[in-house]
């Protein structure tokens, strides 16, 4: 009976494995897959930042934007306050 029940546990454990590899194999591959241009690479945008170049805000801000930038392939123009 002892053995029935570790035999059992291991087969389950198994499966329970196998189901986890089989739902993390997607997210593997996204992870290594090429990216691709992005959606926005020919519209430009004046962004203004909200303040001066040494403004903490405005260095979030534009921190912000920058990924942004990056993420959609847009090109920016950054505005800064006198």
């Amino acid at each position: 009976m002892k053995k029935v029940k570790i035999i059992i546990i291991y087969t389950i454990s198994g499966l329970l494995f196998l189901i986890f590899i089989l739902l993390s194999v997607p997210t593997i591959i996204s992870f290594f897959k090429k990216k691709e241009a992005g959606h926005f690479e020919n519209v430009s945008i004046v962004f203004f930042c909200g303040g001066k170049t040494d403004s903490r805000f405005a260095r979030v801000v534009h921190n912000g934007a920058s990924d942004a930038q990056k993420d959609f392939g847009c090109s920016i123009e950054y505005v800064w306050s006198q």
